[in-house]
Parts: structure tokens; sequence; C-alpha cells
């Protein structure tokens, strides 16, 4: 529960088997890391290592995360109770901030279904990597990337932390692009903006037309043959 009139965000983190997310053999979350963040002030925290139910986890998460089949077998599947139902209890109705959306409501959305619960709406996300294109659209928006950005120290930890950490480094970001936002900005509002930036055929760059008429054109040519004799330096770079 949230004190009345505070402010709460759910920044999250998973981690998963692979990235298959819909097929006959999708992969499945293998952990979950969540913290709650108040009125800007860190909150609780929420953390739960998952057994992926036969799916096989991937050498290459196995080499990310430390994470395989055999250090998960003694864990709940995600339809337990004691992931699910709790999962779904710390999140309650908070927008849920995470890096690159599709990649965890895809996820969650079809662990979920698979439990027999209801998906998170599209609007209950917060892209932190959207927010990051729609205000450094040139510029290169990993969390690592980002991380030098707002020169964010990320420690490391002898103890594998894995989503938490990752969560912690996520809130930092998020803190650092929050305040980049004039302060009439809201998170939520600039993120559905930059989720309708999507490009266009109607938003190509095409080339502007030219400022000048066929008949300027022509007088134009004219006063420089008039007045330089064709020997103007407008002519070495402009064949007009």
């Amino acid at each position: 529960m949230k004190p009345s009139g505070s402010h709460r965000e759910i920044v999250l983190n998973i981690e998963t088997t692979g990235f298959e997310q819909k097929g006959e053999n999708p992969d499945c979350i293998i952990e979950i890391g969540a913290i709650e963040i108040i009125d800007k002030v860190h909150g609780r925290e929420f953390h739960r290592l998952v057994n992926p139910n036969g799916v096989t986890v991937s050498k290459f998460v196995t080499e990310k995360t430390g994470l395989s089949n055999e250090k998960l077998d003694d864990k709940p599947r995600f339809s337990d109770p004691i992931v699910v139902d709790q999962f779904l209890e710390f999140i309650g109705d908070s927008h849920i901030v995470t890096h690159n959306v599709s990649l965890d409501r895809g996820f969650i959305n079809a662990e979920l279904q698979r439990a027999n619960r209801e998906i998170i709406p599209d609007e209950n996300w917060i892209d932190t990597l959207e927010l990051a294109r729609y205000l450094f659209p040139a510029s290169k928006n990993s969390l690592s990337k980002l991380s030098e950005r707002f020169e964010i120290l990320v420690e490391s930890h002898g103890e594998r932390e894995g989503g938490l950490a990752d969560c912690k480094l996520l809130v930092k970001v998020y803190k650092g692009l929050k305040e980049c936002l004039v302060p009439e900005m809201d998170a939520v509002d600039l993120n559905e903006r930059a989720r309708n930036l999507e490009p266009t055929d109607n938003t190509i760059l095409q080339p502007a037309a030219p400022f000048l008429t066929e008949t300027e054109r022509d007088h134009h040519k004219k006063f420089l043959l008039e007045t330089f004799e064709g020997n103007s330096i407008w002519n070495r770079f402009n064949r007009v």
C-alpha cells in the first residue's frame, strides 16, 4: 500500500532463459528484481529466482547471470503463489519502469497469461530506453552508456545480487533522466509521446523546395554575367 497522495513507481529488471517470447518453445523468466520508489525515495525490494520449468537456460544467459538449470532446480515456478501472487501484490497499480519495455513487458505478460492472471496493460509501463532516445536522439542509450552520461558508479558485488543490482543501477539512471525533464514534463506523458514517435513514411525528411522562382533565377544569372562577366566567386561554386 502506498501512502495517500504519494507517487509510487516500481523499477523492474528480469532475466530469462533466452529471447524467444513466442512460438512452440518460448523462453521464460528465471529471475525477477524490483524496487519500490515512493516520492523519489528508495523503498521495499522484491527478488525471486524462478524455476524455468524444463526450459533450458542458454549458455549466453548462464555466462551473463551465473544462473543455470542446476541452480534453479529447487526454486519455485512463476505460477507458484510465492512468485506470481506476491509479485502482483508488490507492484499493485503502480507504473513499472524498465529499460527496453518490449522485452520485459512481453515476458511478464506471457508468464501472467500462463499463470491465468490478467496481463499488465501498456499504459502502466515506462520505458527508460524510449525516454533516453527522446532526450538524447543522437546518442547511444544503453544502460552502460547512460551510466557514463550521468557519472553513475557501477559497483561490483562479491555476492551476486543479479536483478536487484541492475534495478539499483536503473533507479539511478531513471533519476538522471527525470532530472533532464523541465518541471512541467511528466515521465508518463513523455513516455507516451516518445512511443508515438515511431518513424513512418510521412516522417522521412524530403529535400526542401527551391526558394527562387525560375524568373528570379534567370534575373540572377543575367546580373552575374553583366556585372562580373562570368568571373564571380558565385560562379565557381554554383553554376546557375
